[in-house]
């Protein structure tokens, strides 16, 4: 016998109804079993009718829709839909799941059904950008979904819904719920400017990456082993030696003086003759390629004069991005946080804008995507996990703070081994680090809306004491 669900009783047809469901059952089947999704459901829609299925995870409200979308058929029942306007398509459909079309850009994903009807390109813009507007959208409407948040896109969706204008509009609406739609807040002001220099931070901090990666090609092959000799290839020194001697051919061609002389000029005195020593001794048992040195000389410094500018002006948008934390207010209560630099806090701001518009440090939490979600249906319950609907911007700042006053803080380095130690439910350290950005995300907020300095008295409560205390 199947398992059965709540039966819905029949409902009276009303005159004038839109939709029309008469003793609807739909069953599932998996393994040997069946499974009642749908049993004996009847109702009726009048046209121009807000209606709302509500009902516990497993209960068949997204089984009903789907069936009324045409994208099932019932087991037993019939669904009548009357059409009303003929140049209007019948219905559409938001999922849960995010279906934006990443190759394309958030006009483009709304226009699509409209373009796929082939409608005038007129229509099709004006349409577009009346529902990018309505959804706040409109200043995005250039991007790419990797771009937008969890709750953007979530947008995307009802706007392509929307713009069809379709008869019917079918939502699977557990968004707020579980926390899959976000409010588009746009930063004002100094805000505005704080998250425009972090996007220009971010970019100079990618291609800063890529001239390196080019760097360590070249030297890859044509001198292997100066890694050895410097960690860093953009450090002071290392930065001479390219400039002046790069390869292996090129430091033996030096006198050991010179090239000792040359490195503590470049390093204020703090490489020397030791250091030469053991740049010369690398260069002479070098296996690098010998052969196109000038063309990879020519590689090479167009690659340093790259990267040159690159630093300059990273160093440029990181002192003014410390000129606009000033500017906010609140950099003091912020920096006062161990592990907590100008950048770091500046990046914060630049991510979650003005901190007193938001209610509570929770609204922050989902702003980044570090809600929590479990994927379950009906008796099945799944795994927990961060939902990663927000900015992902904020969460990698946040996890680099979580990192920095792990170092620095001891109460928080103690809440972090703690994490990992406990006798019930350990974390690994990457959820740890995690755990430690919410309570850090926390604090942030608690310190810039009450104006207060960090106090590492206050940060732990007394039952967290007692827990450290023990373990």
């Amino acid at each position: 016998m199947p398992e059965s669900a709540p039966a819905a009783g029949p409902a009276p047809e009303r005159p004038g109804a839109k939709i029309v469901v008469r003793h609807l059952h739909k069953v599932f089947r998996q393994g040997g079993r069946q499974v009642m999704a749908l049993q004996d459901v009847s109702l009726a829609i009048p046209e121009g009718e807000f209606c709302v299925l509500i009902g516990p995870s497993g209960c068949g409200k997204s089984t009903l829709l789907r069936i009324l979308a045409g994208l099932q058929r019932p087991t037993a029942g019939t669904v009548e839909i009357r059409p009303g306007d003929e140049t209007r398509p019948l219905n559409a459909m938001v999922f849960q799941e995010q279906g934006v079309l990443p190759w394309m850009t958030v006009e483009q994903n709304v226009a699509f059904g409209l373009e796929m009807r082939k409608l005038p390109r007129a229509d099709v813009r004006r349409r577009t950008e009346r529902y990018l507007e309505k959804t706040g959208l409109l200043p995005f409407r250039h991007a790419y979904p990797k771009a937008l948040s969890g709750g953007m896109k979530q947008r995307v969706s009802l706007a392509r819904a929307f713009v069809t204008e379709p008869e019917i509009l079918q939502v699977i609406a557990d968004l707020v719920l579980q926390g899959k739609f976000l409010e588009v807040l746009l930063p004002k002001g100094v805000y505005a400017s704080l998250r425009q220099l972090n996007v220009a931070r971010r970019e100079l901090k990618a291609k800063l990456s890529s001239g390196k990666n080019r760097l360590h090609a070249i030297l890859d092959e044509f001198f292997p082993e100066f890694t050895d000799v410097f960690k860093d290839p953009l450090g002071m020194g290392a930065w001479w030696v390219l400039e002046h001697c790069p390869f292996p051919d090129d430091v033996l061609a030096l006198p050991l003086e010179e090239l000792t002389q040359g490195l503590g000029q470049a390093s204020s005195k703090r490489l020397g003759r030791s250091r030469a020593e053991k740049l010369f001794e690398t260069a002479w048992e070098s296996i690098g390629v010998q052969e196109g040195l000038e063309g990879a000389r020519m590689r090479l410094r167009s690659t340093l004069a790259e990267l040159r500018v690159y630093k300059e002006q990273l160093a440029e948008v990181e002192t003014a991005m410390e000129r606009q934390l000033e500017a906010t207010g609140v950099a003091e209560y912020l920096l006062s946080i161990p592990g907590i630099g100008m950048v770091l806090a500046a990046s914060f701001l630049a991510e979650t804008g003005d901190l007193s518009t938001y209610r509570n440090w929770r609204q922050l939490r989902n702003l980044a995507g570090l809600n929590v979600k479990q994927n379950s249906s009906g008796k099945h319950k799944g795994k927990t996990t961060i939902t990663k609907r927000g900015r992902p911007g904020l969460r990698e700042v946040l996890y680099q703070a979580a990192i920095g006053v792990a170092q620095h803080s001891p109460e928080l380095r103690g809440l972090y081994h703690y994490w990992l130690s406990r006798p019930q439910n350990p974390l690994k350290p990457k959820a740890a680090l995690v755990a430690l950005g919410l309570k850090v995300l926390r604090v942030m907020f608690a310190l810039a809306t009450r104006k207060e300095y960090y106090d590492p008295a206050k940060v732990l409560g007394d039952v967290r004491k007692a827990q450290l205390r023990a373990a």
